[in-house]
């Protein structure tokens, strides 16, 4: 068994057995990720994300919600679009520049490529932690308020990388692109914090029908450049006031965030 196949078996959850919402609840809780099996079609797909909450609509999203990841042969990609091309994406965070980010991202596979396409994931959580205890001045940085700038939305989000939410935990958005901006305090600490973030980051290669459940306000995700037609299947999902998932994750924060 290769080192892919043991970290998805680590996450894995049977999403046909009896107590699903609350095993997969748990899991992302511990983990903020979850992997499963055997979604064969868009209709199963979308039915196993609404048990979570409501389905996020945007730009690339067809009429269902689903956004068909693919490489569409753009002769120029444009800024915000390099996911659906067949280039490397860095790790981030979805929909970053939006005011409230959804916070589940399912993410399924329905053809790998021929050549590399591999899911880079990473847990924001053990990043802040190993920065606030080995790069202190770098973690004080990024915790500041007004010091980044993220496009990709309707309107411009300007804030902070890390953010305190109402129920005390913390959340993370980030993206390292043509539409992410720093301010020159921060910028140094951006790549010291994508370095760990590239030390700590582990590799998934999904089989047909096989995907993942992440925390998106939590877990990164990027992937490797790739050759010959990969499909992916991606759902972002929105949580309601009812789920059993808290949003965001606890952190020990010796400074205050917004």
């Amino acid at each position: 068994m290769t080192h892919e196949e043991l970290l998805f078996n680590k996450y894995f959850v049977d999403i046909t057995q009896a107590a699903l919402v609350e095993n997969i609840s748990r899991k992302l809780d511990r983990f903020g990720l979850v992997t499963f099996e055997n979604i064969h079609s868009r209709e199963q797909l979308i039915n196993f994300a609404e048990k979570f909450g409501a389905i996020f609509m945007h730009r690339d999203s067809d009429a269902d919600g689903i956004t068909v990841v693919n490489d569409r042969g753009y002769e120029e990609i444009t800024a915000g679009y390099e996911g659906l091309s067949n280039a490397e994406l860095t790790l981030h965070t979805d929909r970053s520049g939006e005011k409230s980010p959804p916070e589940l991202m399912f993410f399924v596979c329905k053809k790998q490529a021929l050549v590399g396409g591999e899911t880079f994931l990473v847990d924001g959580k053990e990043v802040l932690d190993i920065m606030s205890k080995e790069y202190q001045s770098e973690y004080h940085q990024i915790l500041e308020n007004k010091s980044v700038i993220f496009g990709g939305a309707d309107e411009l989000y300007c804030g902070s990388m890390i953010n305190r939410l109402s129920n005390g935990n913390y959340s993370i958005r980030f993206r390292f692109d043509e539409l992410g901006y720093f301010s020159s305090n921060t910028y140094n600490a951006v790549k010291r914090l994508l370095q760990v973030m590239k030390e700590r980051a582990f590799k998934l290669r999904l089989k047909e029908n096989q995907g993942y459940l992440i925390k998106n306000d939590r877990i990164l995700h990027g992937r490797t450049n790739f050759q010959g037609e990969r499909e992916m299947h991606r759902l972002l999902v929105c949580l309601n006031h009812l789920s059993r998932i808290a949003p965001g994750f606890d952190m020990q924060v010796k400074n205050a965030v917004n």
